[in-house]
């Protein structure tokens, strides 16, 4: 018979409802601007790191391909992303984000990391670098699976 750790277990749903819970209200603002969660941090990853392949930014957001696929569609259907021929490999595109993009992430990433601050706010600075080390020890192990 197999022995677990009750913690693992409470772990695991902590980690859930506070994601669930941190989303919450950064995901009314994503609605507002007529925004889902996966679009929203396709055009964040686009917005900070410039023009990448499909690839890049599903390995970036930790993501399905044929989601993101989808989900790039959408965007480019709204004009807020646009693609064109890598330079480097012809069998991809780079995906870019449009001026129009660029105008939305200016107004929705502010308020995004406004309501992050307001999630956090409980956390000094130092408990807050204390989880992320933890988060990283936690995800580089779960990478092992």
């Amino acid at each position: 018979m197999a022995t677990y750790n009750h913690l693992d277990a409470k772990m695991i749903i902590g980690l859930g409802r506070a994601y669930r819970n941190t989303h919450k209200r950064s995901m009314r603002i994503f609605y507002d601007y007529g925004l889902t969660l996966p679009q929203f941090t396709v055009l964040e990853v686009l917005y900070s790191k410039g023009p990448l392949t499909v690839k890049e930014i599903i390995n970036k957001v930790l993501s399905s391909g044929g989601s993101m696929t989808v989900v790039i569609r959408n965007l480019e259907q709204q004009g807020l992303v646009f693609r064109r021929e890598n330079p480097e490999d012809r069998r991809s595109y780079l995906i870019s984000i449009s001026d129009e993009g660029r105008k939305l992430m200016d107004v929705v990433f502010p308020l995004h990391m406004q309501s992050l601050g307001m999630t956090f706010s409980s956390l000094t600075d130092e408990e807050k670098e204390i989880m992320v080390g933890y988060l990283k020890r936690i995800s580089a192990n779960s990478g092992n699976a």
